[in-house]
């Protein structure tokens, strides 16, 4: 839910680490039940929080076979193991190695930890059993009649039918019946205490306070909220710091993979774009010459406070390939294999483009440039008409990228 541009924003946060399993749980439901770890992880270790606390704080609802959860493999229904994405063909195990693996599965039941299992094996580093089927991990994941995914994190909701649960002494593993209230452990793993906190989160703990403040007070807000609202909010926490602090690339408090910096509000990225391995366009990708995000960061920087337009770089990249951004990307005239590269194939292409190369550019060594803004000020407009989204954007921009990037905007 967006924020009413009329309802003040609430800026303090209690319980930074409930709204941390909310989001994660509000995120989950958004991607139909299966959000990978690496969008996880980066806000849990940006909040300072263990990672097995927060498993904990979603066990109710959440199944993940991560390395610090207390079971990690799941036998599959039969309707399950037919819906095994990739599985190993049938007679890839000696029979009797498969059936081990198996029984040992249901022996430990709602206590399966693949290391364990692998030592019970004897399936080590130099073992005869990996020197012939590979790694025991690889090996479970494309079991058909067992489910393990230590990348994704699932809604329990999402693959009942597809696992049985085990049983434990707390009871069935699997969802509770729809409406069931949480219990007061449940509630208990959902708060913080002492023990979720990670010793090894790194830097000053007043300024992990006022970090886990800055993020829990823009999730509390829907997503996005004023840049002036987390001035207040940072100082209040740490009143010698200022909001800039931490959106500094490369220092160890900087959250600008989490949040984006826009005009007037501060967004939480899109689930796509926390993720770090996420692969940008390149130019060529565009039919453009290679190192033409240089050509938008200098024309955007010679521009200064007073902004560009869209107009204007598209002409700058004419003239640098030689050939319209609205050309042809199927034409063998020679004159354009000579002096540029292939053009786009579309009437309304060349915005395309240039959003393509300016998000391109962010790639680079100048990736805090205004190019990054260009290509994602349209898709943060769009985005703002749709309330069921978070809002992605770019890094942190300084006050004469963020000028260029509006003037931009405003003329497209």
């Amino acid at each position: 839910m967006l924020v009413d541009q009329q309802v003040a924003p609430i800026l303090y946060v209690p319980d930074p680490f409930a709204e941390l399993i909310m989001l994660i749980l509000t995120w989950l439901q958004q991607a139909n039940g299966v959000l990978h770890g690496k969008v996880v992880l980066p806000l849990i270790k940006a909040m300072g929080f263990r990672t097995r606390a927060v498993i904990a704080g979603l066990a109710r609802d959440v199944f993940w076979s991560h390395n610090d959860s207390d079971c990690q493999v799941l036998l599959r229904t039969v309707a399950g193991a037919a819906q095994h994405p990739n599985p190993l063909p049938e007679n890839y195990l000696h029979k009797h190695v498969h059936l081990e693996i198996l029984k040992k599965v249901k022996d430990m039941g709602s206590k399966t930890k693949a290391d364990q299992l692998a030592g019970d094996l004897k399936w080590g580093g130099r073992s005869e059993l990996r020197r012939v089927y590979g790694p025991f991990r690889v090996v479970l994941m494309g079991l058909r009649e067992l489910f393990f995914d230590p990348d994704r994190l699932h809604l329990k909701a999402s693959i009942n039918g597809v696992v049985e649960w085990p049983v434990s002494r707390e009871g069935r593993m699997g969802p509770p019946p729809q409406g069931t209230p949480l219990t007061a452990e449940e509630k208990e793993a959902r708060q913080w205490h002492r023990n979720v906190d990670d010793p090894k989160a790194q830097g000053d703990p007043r300024y992990l306070h006022a970090r886990r403040q800055l993020l829990g007070v823009v999730m509390k807000n829907g997503g996005r909220c004023e840049c002036f609202a987390l001035q207040q909010v940072v100082q209040q926490a740490l009143p010698e710091a200022q909001l800039d602090f931490f959106f500094q690339p490369g220092h160890p408090d900087d959250v600008s993979n989490i949040l984006f910096w826009g005009r007037t509000e501060i967004h939480l990225r899109r689930q796509s774009a926390i993720d770090h391995e996420a692969v940008c366009p390149a130019p060529e990708d565009y039919g453009l010459p290679p190192g033409c995000e240089s050509l938008i960061l200098m024309q955007v920087r010679q521009c200064g406070r007073a902004g560009t337009t869209l107009q204007a770089l598209k002409e700058v990249l004419e003239q640098a390939s030689g050939v319209g951004l609205n050309a042809h990307k199927g034409s063998t005239d020679p004159s354009l294999a000579a002096d540029g590269p292939e053009a786009v194939n579309a009437e309304a292409a060349g915005d395309e483009v240039l959003e393509g190369a300016a998000a391109a550019a962010a790639t680079t060594a100048g990736a805090t440039a205004a190019a990054a803004t260009i290509a994602a000020t349209d898709a943060a407009a769009a985005a703002d008409d749709d309330p069921a989204q978070p809002h992605p954007q770019p890094q942190a921009q300084s006050e004469a990228e963020v000028a260029a990037a509006s003037s931009a905007h405003a003329a497209a």
